[in-house]
């Protein structure tokens, strides 16, 4: 399954890079990116800071640290500032 040109953007954007396939299964990360990056980040009136900054929170309250340093650059590179990251965890703590 091949990822969507919106998803793809989006993706791009967040993270400065191709996204990559999975190798344990690709058909489902697919599925999961086109989703979350395609249709999820073009919904609503939220845009990529609060969002990233919202999916920050989440992790970190969710302890998941691979996914966690993968979505704060992610946040920082949408605009929020260190300071905003650190604050919102806080917040959640």
């Amino acid at each position: 399954m091949e990822l969507t040109k919106e998803a793809r953007e989006t993706y791009r954007r967040l993270f400065g890079a191709e996204p990559q396939p999975d190798k344990r299964d690709p058909e489902l990360l697919a599925i999961l990116q086109n989703e979350i990056f395609g249709e999820v980040f073009s919904t609503g009136v939220l845009d990529d800071k609060q969002r990233e900054l919202i999916t920050v929170t989440a992790i970190a309250t969710l302890g998941q640290l691979p996914q966690l340093k993968a979505h704060t650059v992610a946040a920082l590179r949408a605009g929020n500032t260190p300071l905003e990251i650190r604050e919102a965890v806080y917040s959640c703590a």
